[in-house]
């Protein structure tokens, strides 16, 4: 088991996006990279569809896995059921807002990280700040992903990862997230290119 890159591809409008988040006690088993997916689905399903836009979809998950210093392989796990489309049908806000998720461990970096959610609607936001409802299902959804998703017989954990870096960290490493906030004005996400 260890630390693995999860990629949730998206589609917002005609666009790619996505999520890249760390988790732990991944391993490389089929049941248990499909557990994942599905239950990443579900939390979804559960917590925030009912906020994001219907032109926003989460397609599928990709799970790369580390070595010491790069992404030895990646495994794409589409959901059991099929991709989940969002079911707000109002306005969608530009592709560059974005509700922010800040998680924070105490100690040595790496210990920040950030989660920029995209997707969500005009009617979920007042004078440029996201709606209390809207941040208490965002709330429950990164919660859940620190306390851990069951896929049985393990369960993964949300984490903080660090990359190497030359001359100063020569291999990845991770931290527990110890807190998690939920920004409440509209953040605007940095873009990068698919790949970067």
């Amino acid at each position: 088991m260890a630390d693995a890159l999860i990629t949730l591809n998206q589609t917002l409008g005609s666009e790619y996006a996505a999520n890249v988040l760390c988790f732990s006690n991944v391993r490389e088993d089929e049941n248990q990279l499909q557990a994942i997916a599905d239950a990443i689905r579900f939390e979804y399903e559960t917590h925030v569809r009912d906020v994001l836009s219907t032109s926003w979809s989460l397609d599928s998950i990709d799970v790369s896995f580390l070595g010491d210093t790069e992404i030895t392989y990646t495994v794409n796990v589409p959901f059991t059921d099929g991709p989940l489309a969002g079911a707000d049908p109002d306005d969608i806000l530009p592709t560059q807002c974005a509700l922010l998720a800040s998680t924070s461990y105490v100690g040595p970096k790496p210990n920040r990280g950030r989660i920029y959610f995209m997707g969500l609607t005009e009617n979920n936001t007042e004078d440029g700040v996201w709606t209390a409802p809207t941040i208490g299902r965002f709330a429950l959804l990164v919660d859940e992903f620190v306390q851990g998703i069951v896929s049985a017989p393990d369960t993964v954990f949300l984490r903080i990862l660090g990359r190497p870096i030359p001359d100063k960290r020569p291999t990845y490493i991770s931290s527990p997230v110890q807190l998690a906030t939920i920004r409440g004005r509209v953040a605007t996400q940095r873009r990068r290119r698919r790949g970067d």
